[in-house]
């Protein structure tokens, strides 16, 4: 009996290291895996003009609703703007009439280059499309094989690019939005109001790395404080 309960225990002990090997031989294939994959999840395309100008500027601007202050500043290129403020205080309003979709305001807005919004409904895309045919269709230019390379950097391999854009989750969206918007003319400013909103935490840490590398001009609407100091904001504005 001592000898089968001996057999046993050594028999458990070996079954268990076996299993402990296997477990760590996979955590292993999936950290490798990880590391691979990560650093192509946001690619922004290459800023060609890196000249510092003025691309959009606002002068005594005030909103009939949110903020009863008066605002004035340039964006140039290459800067990036942190802008801040209670909910209702007027920041979606503000990206709109930066963007010229909305005009009940007082004071100038000068738009030297063109802009993109993305707003957290990602009404840039056409729900009706495929992940590829959305790509395809906002950015000129691009080919088929671009796309799909594209596309394969964020996760979308495969049969998965021809998913319904209406069948995405919001991170998924705010994905595909993000390599859109930042994948047209390079003289833009992006408007960018919470596109942190809808992502999980690693894909949070991905966009922010992301935004930090972006040559470009944006500015920024978010409520997290952590992914504001990640993506080194140069000027912050805030809406009383």
């Amino acid at each position: 009996m001592k000898d089968k309960a001996g057999q046993s225990q050594s028999s458990a002990v070996k079954q268990q290291r076996n299993q402990q090997a296997h477990n760590a031989a996979k955590l292993l294939s999936l950290r490798k895996k990880q590391v691979s994959l990560d650093p192509q999840a946001f690619y922004f395309s290459s800023l060609a003009s890196t000249k510092k100008r003025t691309l959009l500027s606002i002068e005594n601007c005030a909103f009939e609703y949110g903020c009863r202050g008066r605002y004035s500043f340039a964006i140039k290129q290459g800067e990036r703007y942190h802008l801040q403020g209670r909910n209702g205080s007027g920041k979606s309003t503000l990206l709109k009439a930066l963007h010229g979709i909305h005009h009940r305001f007082l004071g100038t807005v000068t738009r030297h280059v063109e802009t993109v919004y993305l707003d957290q409904h990602f009404s840039l895309l056409n729900e009706q499309q495929s992940i590829l045919e959305s790509l395809l269709t906002c950015i000129s230019g691009m080919t088929f094989g671009e796309a799909r390379t594209l596309l394969a950097g964020i996760g979308f391999r495969r049969e998965l690019v021809h998913r319904k854009v209406a069948h995405l989750s919001g991170g998924e969206k705010m994905k595909l939005s993000m390599l859109i918007v930042t994948h047209n003319d390079d003289d833009t400013v992006l408007l960018l109001d919470e596109p942190d909103n809808h992502l999980d935490i690693d894909s949070k840490n991905l966009l922010a790395n992301a935004l930090k590398e972006y040559k470009g001009a944006f500015i920024l609407v978010s409520h997290d404080s952590s992914f504001v100091l990640d993506v080194n904001v140069n000027t912050v504005i805030t809406m009383e």
